[in-house]
């Protein structure tokens, strides 16, 4: 379990528009909305109170627990992950954002639509390497978190003009830059002939 003191602070002083989409939770109970009887120093007191509960519950539990000020969680998971990369990891998230930290000994699962994506599974319904996610992303963009994409390119037009993605490991910006100069100019000069 990973906590944050200030989410989004890194990627918000990169994108100001960064999750800007996201408006605030409102929970309901039939037409009464939750929490509407408490004032909002009380919802954030309530919130520090639950969070130090929270806590005290996983010291008795055997979790790893880190708390990293400015760094969101993403991030320290990629890194754990990527430093006991022989050690077997399940990532129990709904954020597909995980998807690229897939590999032979790290599957993600999503507890709600029970899902386990592992190498194959990610493979066979995406067509492109899950290391490469985050290329794609680049591609497509990300609208839950309100960054913009190419316009008019999905999945399947980004893997059918940058094949090198379904088939092998693109391991840093610099590498995919190179890819976009060479696919991307030779599959769009061959699809207007």
């Amino acid at each position: 379990n990973i906590f944050i003191k200030k989410p989004f602070t890194m990627s918000k002083n990169l994108l100001k528009e960064y999750k800007a989409n996201r408006g605030k939770r409102i929970w309901t109970r039939g037409s009464v909305k939750a929490f509407d009887f408490i004032t909002e120093q009380e919802k954030k007191d309530n919130f520090k109170m639950q969070i130090q509960r929270l806590d005290e519950y996983l010291d008795v539990f055997p979790f790893k627990v880190f708390k990293l000020p400015f760094v969101e969680a993403d991030d320290i998971i990629a890194e754990y992950v990527n430093k006991a990369p022989s050690d077997d990891h399940v990532i129990y998230s709904m954020d597909a954002d995980y998807h690229q930290l897939i590999g032979s000994n790290t599957v993600c699962y999503n507890g709600v639509s029970r899902q386990l994506w592992s190498h194959d599974s990610f493979v066979k319904k995406h067509g492109f390497l899950p290391h490469n996610y985050i290329f794609i992303k680049c591609i497509l963009g990300d609208k839950s978190d309100n960054i913009p994409g190419m316009y008019g390119y999905g999945e399947k037009t980004a893997i059918k003009l940058f094949p090198t993605l379904a088939t092998e490991t693109v391991n840093d910006i610099t590498d995919f830059e190179e890819l976009v100069k060479h696919e991307y100019h030779n599959n769009a000069h061959t699809k207007s002939q």
